[in-house]
């Protein structure tokens, strides 16, 4: 059976990397949905029926419960649900990939429709700023963030790409990506950009070799910033962020909004409110004229985004929640941080994972999600598929180049 587990592993990080049912269902309509479902199912069967403990993530089980928990008592039970169901669907992916990817060399297709599926979306949305048909994507403050995510993917796997038509792609990929940041038109975003290309000169050992991409990557910013928007409009928009503070502007939105979320974290403190559900419940707890802003009617909070996935995870899922939250994250940290080990390095490429260097394939995670964090504070980016494969693939490689190296498989030749 492991050629079809393995054929449907291909298939559904596919379907989560490129979204083509959403795609297709502008032309045929919204029950092709539900076609991944099936295959879905048909994968956690033949994990259920051919189970063999490979893994199975009990950081991210943690954090799943802490926002599942409150799921019955939510005010708006559906968009609960509904927030944790494709969770629940990767969850199944990442069992299905730690049951039928045994061999390195099957995890460079994932990777590399992983990294592309950015240029695919950079193509479809640079124009516009936006990917009209997604439901993520489908405004610039979902775009210009996913740009961002895809943008330090690519680039480091274009590094680590053994296959220079791959490097070519991969960095083409990259630019398009930072090109689709700036017709987003995204404060929060190009402010996350910022801080991550300080990030990446930082920490890198060529930083003269770094610097120069770094600068011609500004040069790209700064060239596409005038030409799509002339007169200087684009830098007179990321000037407002400062401008605004907390007194005006959006910032005030956010400011206002920020400080409900505490306040609504103050009447569920352990556990939070349940996923998705801020708005529902702030709705209903908050009086005529207690919030202020725009919402002194506090049916107008129904469904709102927080623009922050931290006063999100605080509200929602309580002080469990942001603590699962915290050791999710170091769980990630402690084994990326152990693929870099030379043991891991020299098992990965003797064992057929030359396609993409292992070093690099971690730092295209790290930074990947670093940008993910910083989007964080201004984005309620929380319950959206980029965030969670960026965990489950480095959790899956990781756990499979360990067992490898813990069974002494590698085949490296004795340094002189």
């Amino acid at each position: 059976m492991r050629p079809v587990g393995l054929s449907l592993v291909f298939l559904l990080w596919f379907v989560t990397w490129w979204d083509p049912h959403r795609f297709l269902s502008n032309f045929l309509g919204n029950p092709i949905l539900q076609v991944p479902l099936f295959f879905y199912v048909l994968l956690a069967i033949l994990v259920v029926t051919n189970w063999k403990p490979r893994g199975w993530y009990p950081q991210f089980v943690a954090f799943f419960v802490s926002l599942a928990v409150m799921v019955p008592f939510a005010v708006n039970r559906g968009a609960a649900r509904k927030s944790l169901k494709f969770i629940i669907l990767e969850y199944v992916l990442l069992l299905g990939t730690l049951r039928y990817v045994r061999n390195f060399r099957d995890f460079t297709p994932i990777l590399a429709m992983a990294a592309l599926s950015f240029l695919w979306f950079a193509v479809l949305g640079v124009a516009d700023g936006y990917v009209a048909w997604h439901p993520v994507i489908g405004n610039e403050d979902g775009f210009g963030p996913v740009m961002l995510i895809g943008g330090c993917l690519a680039y480091y796997l274009a590094l680590g790409a053994a296959d220079r038509r791959m490097r070519l792609v991969l960095h083409l990929t990259a630019a398009l990506c930072l090109l689709g940041l700036v017709t987003s038109f995204t404060r929060g975003a190009t402010l996350s950009a910022a801080a991550v290309g300080l990030l990446l000169w930082l920490r890198s050992p060529h930083k003269l070799r770094t610097g120069a991409a770094i600068v011609i990557g500004i040069a790209l910013l700064v060239g596409s910033a005038e030409l799509l928007f002339p007169g200087g409009k684009f830098w007179t928009e990321m000037k407002s962020v400062f401008e605004e503070g907390t007194s005006s502007g959006t910032g005030s939105d956010r400011w206002v909004l920020w400080q409900a979320a505490i306040k609504v974290w103050k009447q569920r403190p352990i556990f939070g409110v349940g996923p998705s559900n801020f708005g529902a419940f702030a709705s209903q707890y908050f009086v005529y004229g207690e919030v202020g802003g725009g919402y002194e009617n506090p049916i107008t909070l129904y469904g709102r985004d927080l623009h922050s996935i931290y006063f999100m995870l605080l509200s929602e899922a309580g002080i469990v929640g942001v603590v699962a939250f915290v050791v999710l994250l170091a769980d990630f940290w402690r084994r990326n941080l152990a693929l870099r080990r030379p043991e891991y390095e020299a098992t990965w490429r003797d064992l057929g994972g030359t396609a993409f260097r292992l070093r690099y394939v971690s730092l295209g995670f790290e930074l990947a999600l670093l940008a993910h964090l910083l989007n964080g504070l201004w984005y309620g980016l929380l319950y959206i598929h980029w965030f969670f494969s960026l965990l489950f693939l480095n959790y899956a490689i990781h756990a499979t180049v360990e067992r490898a190296v813990k069974s002494g498989l590698t085949f490296a030749p004795a340094r002189r």
